[in-house]
């Protein structure tokens, strides 16, 4: 099978979770022996064709995007090559990532104009839909932005959702392309290890009654890392050998995504608490295991999720998590009391009171983090997710 990747961004250097997994998924898939070139804009420090992993990646010729007219180019130069990759190369599925455009109608546009062509050539389209447009739409219709968005997503032949909050959504305006498959975790990658954990913690002078609580994920409202931040101020004025490790981008240098008017706010609430590490956004997946497997508790108090990949992460890794309760969405994992606790979204004493309770009973997070770890073995283990989509890939999955 042949796998053609259309996306803006690519990761590196853009920022996202998602995106990243998309990226090791097809690379998994091309180590199946598939054919998978992945299309991407320009970015400087990066060559214009280049094989990471096994997977080719191809990038387009401008590069320069600091300014507007510069950025404005950018997307509309992509566009062009884009077009012509889908023109000459030979592919039997074409994944659609991020669009081009400076705003979600010309974004809208370029898709419709890519889904078109692919079609005339005989090809399948798929497109991955992550993440609710508003906390009580899934998709915007209404407007001319809405009213495109809805074209597009009508012209793909399989729409991929990862949550059952977000398919029910979709199904009920795209009946016949929606399809579910939830995260899958590289749990060979992220899996409790005893002599990392000891190494890691003795070299940052931790010892066992140290806890760690980490975060991970974009510091940011949406997240809920302000009422964490809240949280555990209070917690640590009377518990003097609790900690806070919080993993990922904290200004729009890290993750483009950030806007400015989130990045003082948020850190400002951690003044004066040398407890609190800002540890900042980390590529590497091995890097990242270690640091979750030194950690003691898995906090993710988020206010609006696609499906995270975060909280799966941990668990994988051994650890008991909290998590807000989102359900359809972040509900898949967890068991309340057997793998972690659920929060109510944007409740800072709810959280409060589910930190103070794992930290204090050591007994109770290593059989929550026990059963973390075989839950997603057993139900999100990584050879599952990409047989799912390698199904997708070829037009065999039907539910």
């Amino acid at each position: 099978m042949k796998i053609l990747f259309i996306s803006y961004n690519y990761y590196p250097p853009q920022f996202g979770g998602g995106l990243l997994h998309t990226i090791e998924r097809l690379d998994s898939l091309a180590k199946r022996g598939h054919s998978v070139v992945a299309c991407t804009s320009g970015s400087e420090g990066y060559n214009s064709k280049e094989i990471v992993g096994n997977l080719t990646i191809m990038r387009s010729g401008w590069k320069k995007k600091k300014k507007y007219l510069e950025k404005a180019f950018h997307h509309l130069y992509f566009f062009l090559w884009a077009i012509l990759q889908i023109i000459i190369k030979k592919y039997d599925v074409v994944h659609i990532g991020s669009l081009p455009g400076n705003n979600s109608i010309t974004a809208s546009i370029c898709g419709i104009i890519f889904s078109g062509i692919i079609h005339f050539k005989g090809a399948r389209t798929v497109y991955l839909y992550s993440l609710a447009e508003t906390e009580s739409e899934v998709v915007v219709t209404t407007g001319l932005s809405g009213g495109l968005r809805k074209i597009f997503l009508r012209s793909i032949d399989r729409i991929v959702v990862n949550s059952p909050g977000l398919y029910n959504g979709m199904k009920e305006m795209f009946p016949t392309s929606t399809r579910i498959i939830i995260n899958g975790v590289k749990d060979e990658v992220f899996q409790p290890n005893a002599s990392e954990r000891e190494s890691l913690r003795n070299m940052l002078k931790l010892s066992e009654e140290d806890v760690i609580f980490t975060f991970l994920g974009t510091i940011c409202e949406r997240k809920g890392v302000d009422i964490l931040l809240n949280a555990y101020n209070l917690l640590s004025e009377n518990n003097k050998n609790f900690r806070l490790w919080l993993i990922g981008p904290f200004d729009k240098k890290q993750n483009q995504n950030l806007t400015k008017s989130q990045e003082p706010d948020i850190r400002t609430l951690a003044d004066g608490n040398n407890r609190i590490k800002f540890i900042g956004r980390i590529d590497d997946r091995e890097e990242l295991a270690k640091l979750l497997n030194a950690s003691d508790i898995f906090v993710f108090p988020t206010r609006r999720e696609g499906m995270p990949m975060a909280p799966l992460q941990a668990m994988s890794s051994g650890l008991p998590v909290i998590i807000s309760y989102i359900p359809g969405i972040t509900d898949l994992a967890n068991i309340e009391g057997e793998t972690g606790l659920y929060i109510t979204p944007g409740s800072s004493d709810e959280l409060k009171s589910a930190m103070l309770k794992l930290a204090e009973n050591p007994a109770l997070r290593k059989a929550m983090g026990g059963k973390a770890r075989d839950r997603i073995v057993n139900d999100f283990s990584w050879q599952q997710h990409v047989d799912r989509w390698e199904q997708l890939y070829l037009g065999k999955l039907n539910d």
